[in-house]
């Protein structure tokens, strides 16, 4: 997964770069007359089918699974009010039932108050860091979790040179900081609970998921951060710059940053996910730049002002460079097919743990709503048990229920209900209702959903393993045909490397 790749490796032959530019091609009629043959052959093939049927069965399973759930829920939501309405006591069709149920998700009906006053201050906490994740991800950023925000110093201090690049992020992680300070963030945790209640079991699983994964992110998390920080302060100071005389400090600065950041995560990452797309993606990143202002380039003309942009690839490939310098040397013509090569395996492996990384951020969430149903589950249950209190009346009056849903005149030992008894009965009633059968319904559901995101990310590999055949094969295959139509002239390129070469890579500045 490093920087030499295996042959199975992906061929893209960089189709959005070079779409259109006819002039700039090298012609090969064997090489074509090749692609097109492998083309129709990997065509009847139609190897990416398996894939797109395992996930059409797997998407059809959880919307059946998700249907049984609806189902089930009508039902029981039938049944409880079957069970009401053949009459009983409010202690045997309610206090006891709501009970029950506070000792099975909170150990006893005290903790689940504790937890239900607690649960809105919780949740309001949790918004506030989210809003901020939110705001920070959509400018780009990557957003540590709270519990490296508290305690690693080292995340704080790059955090801090984001915000000193970026005036639009040094806000959005002010408030991130803040926001992942609260106490309130943790309020309903702070009640102890047995390890067997239904609330503890769904926190356990989740912080299992949530801390494994923090501490894969946190692994390079700082050194990611840096990173960034590094090309905003690039990508700001080298505006204009297209004459030696101008780079300047800073951009010699921001390039060694961007460098030793970028090696940094490669040296620490250990494999890990997080830092492993980071790397394909930027490494993409960098010979999307390279490849953009060779295409800018015109024959006689001076250096366009995207040449600046080949500077942070020469950084990331430093390799690279001395390679093909020393092949236009020997022949006079440099190869590209090795760059594109790597670059379509950046895009391929990125793409595939990104979507690994967001299934697992999904799944987070799922867990995470599970226990937020749960203590929506008892808010719910202690006002019906508050509701039940409030009417004054012993929970073992024999009271029978039919009289409760048919609106009628209701008779127990104390004589004839109340209206104000009727509708507080009404509503202990509706409140039970909603928590134990709705509530617990959409908790069943996104069980579901939870097997269906493991699933799907063994799809993704498999997935992947297949593209990079299927693209090898057949897409870039048509790509390659087109691509020996035309011409990139090679003294263009030759051009244009000694070129950037020379304005770049000069001393100081590797």
């Amino acid at each position: 997964m490093r920087e030499h790749r295996t042959a199975c490796a992906l061929i893209f032959l960089l189709t959005a770069l070079v779409a259109g530019c006819n002039s700039m091609r090298v012609h090969s009629e064997t090489r074509e007359k090749q692609s097109v043959a492998l083309k129709s052959a990997w065509e009847t093939a139609a190897v990416n089918q398996a894939v797109a049927l395992a996930r059409q069965n797997l998407a059809g399973l959880q919307k059946e699974q998700a249907i049984t759930s609806d189902r089930l829920t009508v039902a029981r939501r039938a049944a409880e009010i079957n069970a009401m309405a053949a009459g009983g006591t409010v202690q045997d069709k309610l206090f006891t039932k709501i009970d029950a149920t506070l000792i099975a998700l909170a150990d006893s009906p005290a903790n689940a108050t504790s937890i239900a006053a607690a649960a809105k201050r919780e949740r309001d906490a949790k918004s506030a860091v989210s809003s901020q994740r939110r705001l920070l991800q959509h400018i780009g950023i990557e957003v540590p979790d709270c519990a490296a925000v508290r305690n690693e110093a080292d995340v704080r201090a790059a955090l801090a040179e984001v915000s000193k690049a970026d005036g639009l992020a040094r806000g959005y992680i002010r408030e991130l900081i803040a926001a992942c300070g609260s106490e309130d963030l943790h309020a309903t945790e702070g009640i102890a609970l047995g390890a067997t209640s239904r609330l503890a079991q769904a926190r356990a699983q989740r912080d299992a998921l949530q801390t494994r994964i923090g501490d894969l992110q946190k692994k390079t998390v700082a050194q990611r951060l840096r990173y960034r920080a590094a090309i905003l302060a690039y990508d700001s100071a080298k505006e204009g710059i297209t004459e030696q005389s101008d780079v300047n400090v800073r951009i010699t600065k921001a390039l060694q940053d961007a460098r030793a950041a970028f090696e940094q995560v490669d040296s620490l990452s250990d494999n890990d996910k997080y830092s492993l797309a980071f790397l394909s993606k930027e490494r993409k990143a960098a010979i999307d730049r390279f490849f953009t202002a060779v295409l800018d380039t015109k024959d006689g003309d001076a250096l366009p002002a995207s040449a600046s942009n080949a500077a942070l690839f020469f950084r990331l490939f430093p390799k690279w460079l001395e390679e093909t310098k020393a092949e236009i040397a020997a022949t006079g013509i440099p190869s590209l097919q090795p760059l594109l090569m790597q670059r379509d395996f950046e895009k391929a492996q990125s793409d595939a743990l990104e979507k690994d990384i967001l299934s697992e951020q999904r799944e987070i969430a799922v867990l995470d709503a599970v226990v937020a149903l749960y203590h929506e589950q008892i808010e719910t249950l202690v006002r019906a048990r508050g509701a039940i209190a409030l009417l004054g009346m012993s929970k073992a009056l024999p009271l029978t229920f039919r009289g409760v849903f048919d609106n009628a005149g209701m008779s127990g030992k104390n004589g004839a209900i109340t209206p104000g008894v009727h509708a507080g009965l009404l509503e202990a009633a509706g409140l039970y209702l909603d928590a134990q059968i709705r509530v617990q319904g959409e908790v069943d559901k996104l069980s579901y959903e939870q097997h269906y995101l493991q699933r799907e990310r063994a799809l993704i590999y498999a997935e992947a393993s297949l593209n990079q055949w299927s693209t090898l094969i057949g897409g870039s295959i048509e790509q390659l045909a087109a691509y020996g139509q035309g011409g990139i002239k090679p003294e263009t390129l030759v051009s244009f490397i000694n070129a950037v070469s020379l304005l770049w890579i000069g001393e100081g500045v590797n």
